[in-house]
């Protein structure tokens, strides 16, 4: 091979290579940030299952028997030496520091698909969720 095929060769491949990098880089730069997670100003927080409403008033206070809701987006709050999986829903938020609940519901937190409470109480515990397959 002479010299000048090997030049030209290897100028095409530098050109190639910079055009892929400048391509991925587009790419990168082109894709947006995700939402900012909602502040967490939790009210009436205890151990266990609970659930509560949203100060802005969207929905009627949940009701004893089954709730079924969609979930939006979730988060893990520590507070007090307990681990809270707070998921929030259209008005209100649910919570549970049980860590069988909190992987159940994990999967519906990726996926924001629709799950069902049992709230047992006037006071917005529950003791049962559903999870549905869908969105």
């Amino acid at each position: 091979m002479k010299p000048t095929q090997h030049m030209a060769r290897f100028a095409r491949f530098g050109m190639i290579a910079i055009l892929a990098v400048t391509a991925l880089l587009t790419v990168a730069q082109a894709q947006s940030l995700p939402a900012t997670p909602p502040a967490t100003q939790l009210e009436n927080l205890h151990p266990g299952n609970g659930a509560a409403l949203s100060t802005d008033g969207i929905r009627p206070p949940w009701s004893i028997g089954w709730n079924l809701v969609h979930v939006t987006n979730c988060t893990l709050y520590y507070s007090s030496g307990y681990a809270y999986e707070i998921v929030y829903v259209s008005g209100g938020y649910f919570w549970t520091t049980d860590d069988r609940f909190q992987q159940l519901l994990a999967p519906s937190c990726q996926t924001g698909n629709w799950i069902a409470f049992w709230v047992y109480d006037s006071s917005n515990d529950w003791s049962q969720v559903y999870t549905y397959t869908y969105k």
